[in-house]
């Protein structure tokens, strides 16, 4: 266990450390988060997720950009667009709604670490007042 959570620390923390969501929190509580890290990439203009989708996952963007779109009566509008150290869909995530925009890969594609919802509450209650 000790291994796995140093291998994810080098490789996951470097990206956590300027997440303002993780601003204050210990080290230990870094450290559980890392592990329930997934890294995913994402080929161009690929969708993480779409409006209107159960949030089961939130992201961290390590690499290439990830684009908020939304529906109009003019087709998709990118409504923001996400640089790597920045996390996509966390509003959903937290409270628990579905999905208020879709995300896609910019056409470059993208890298990005991939948190579950589920793991995540269950980590946060194991640390209470953190």
């Amino acid at each position: 266990h000790l291994l796995k959570v140093e291998v994810a620390r080098h490789i996951s923390l470097a990206y956590l450390h300027d997440v303002d969501l993780f601003e204050g929190c210990s080290d230990h509580l870094k450290d559980s988060v890392c592990v329930l890290l997934r890294e995913v990439s994402f080929a161009p203009e690929e969708y993480l997720y779409r409006t209107a989708e159960a949030c089961r996952e939130m992201y961290f963007v390590v690499s290439g950009t990830v684009e908020e779109v939304e529906d109009s009566p003019a087709g998709e509008v990118v409504s923001a667009v996400k640089r790597p150290r920045q996390s996509v869909g966390s509003i959903s995530f937290f409270f628990g709604l579905r999905q208020i925009s879709s995300a896609r890969a910019a056409k470059s594609g993208s890298v990005c670490l991939k948190l579950s919802r589920t793991a995540f509450f269950d980590l946060l209650k194991m640390y209470g007042d953190e």
